[in-house]
């Protein structure tokens, strides 16, 4: 079930608000070390992501890489080391998978390219054989190679901007500012790869 702009913007609120209030309340009355806080801070997302996967069973990319990002954050406190490392830890997975970025383009099999055929194949296997087809289309691979290399660099660059951020800010700063940040460019970069798929695809119209 798709939800509309204004639940998709309720969300995006509440996995922020929701998330920081129990860190203050946890920190600030209860008297929880930051790194404690954090964990239990992380709970909110990972229900809320839970709930939405129980309703249709389908888990999208924004959420993959929350849940992922959460899990490893949760790790991170569990294992040790203070507050600023924990925060840093939730953006690791997004590092990895904008190295892995990097790494498919020399195997000649762009990443995006196979986040693409979840989107538009789904389980089907006649529409996945189709998909994988196209790779073999010039035009379509580059466009493919082109969106793995974009999408590579703004995964390292998110990871290096939450450095800064959790350096800069204090924790609970770094709990609205840094998934801010991350909402914002993340819908960026899929407004923008849209919009160039659709001005690829009129380009190749236009030219038969």
């Amino acid at each position: 079930m798709k939800k509309s702009f204004r639940g998709t913007m309720l969300d995006i609120f509440l996995n922020i608000a929701i998330p920081y209030v129990i860190y203050s309340i946890a920190h600030r009355y209860f008297g929880f070390s930051d790194v404690i806080s954090l964990t239990l801070s992380s709970a909110y997302p990972i229900i809320d992501i839970i709930i939405e996967f129980s309703k249709d069973r389908t888990l999208n990319f924004i959420s993959a890489i929350v849940l992922v990002g959460t899990f490893t954050g949760i790790v991170g406190a569990l294992i040790g080391g203070d507050a600023k490392l924990i925060l840093i830890r939730e953006s690791f997975f997004t590092f990895i998978l904008g190295v892995s970025c990097f790494i498919s383009l020399g195997f000649g099999r762009p990443l995006m390219f196979y986040f693409a055929r979840e989107f538009v194949a789904g389980k089907d296997s006649k529409k996945r054989e189709e998909f994988f087809q196209l790779l073999k289309k010039k035009r379509f691979y580059d466009f493919m190679s082109l969106l793995t290399l974009v999408w590579g660099f703004v995964y390292v660059g998110e990871f290096v901007l939450k450095i800064f951020i959790v350096y800069t800010f204090s924790v609970s700063q770094n709990l609205i500012i840094g998934p801010v940040i991350t909402y914002v460019i993340t819908f960026a970069v899929i407004a923008w790869t849209v919009w160039y798929g659709k001005k690829m695809q009129k380009t190749s119209e236009m030219q038969k």
